[in-house]
């Protein structure tokens, strides 16, 4: 797990396209100060949760695609331990974009939705791993199909009036995605062995 989590961080770390997304992500706030600030929140978070989702299908397609499965199988991982090593960074991420905007998220988001962020981030984590899984040859197509995925579903909780169905929805997504996505994962490296 250890290893896993060093490729992670060294990809994260090499990966220019992820640090310019989480950049954006902190001066977003700044830039959406002259508009509704309901609306202007909840596009906020769903830039933030695509812009992390962006690097983790970048990740994942690195994996899969390129010869990173090479270094996995010769880890001889479970594709659990990639899916928490990819869910950790992501989480790390997450953190740092909003330790930077900690003033914006502290007077226009409460923070009671900041656990069904995270809970709706580990199944954006999973929808990116189908995506990733799923594509041939057609990325771009991938990654736009499943971004309007994320900001409908973001707008879609964000719109919910009840904490706890927010929560429950959330966490209840994130449980059931994960573990599709790694039953899937697990199929489709079993049959490429054969």
């Amino acid at each position: 797990m250890l290893c896993l989590l060093k490729k992670e961080i060294k990809e994260v770390i090499y990966d220019y396209k992820s640090w310019l997304a989480v950049l954006i992500s902190i001066v977003l706030p700044y830039l959406l100060s002259y508009t509704g600030k309901e609306e202007a929140t909840c596009f906020y978070i769903s830039i933030v949760l695509s812009c992390i989702s962006q690097y983790i299908y970048n990740s994942f397609l690195s994996d899969t695609k390129t010869r990173g499965i090479i270094f996995v199988y010769n880890l001889e991982s479970k594709t659990v331990k990639i899916f928490i090593a990819k869910v950790f960074v992501a989480i790390v991420l997450l953190v740092i974009i909003f330790i930077f905007n900690i003033t914006y998220i502290l007077e226009y988001v409460p923070l009671i939705n900041i656990i069904w962020i995270v809970f709706f981030l580990i199944t954006t984590i999973a929808i990116m791993y189908f995506t990733a899984m799923f594509s041939q040859s057609s990325e771009t197509t991938s990654t736009v199909i499943t971004l309007s995925i994320v900001f409908g579903i973001t707008f879609f909780l964000w719109n919910l009036d009840l904490i706890i169905l927010k929560i429950g929805i959330s966490l209840v997504s994130a449980i059931l995605m994960s573990f599709i996505a790694i039953k899937t994962a697990d199929s489709l490296i079993y049959r490429q062995q054969l």
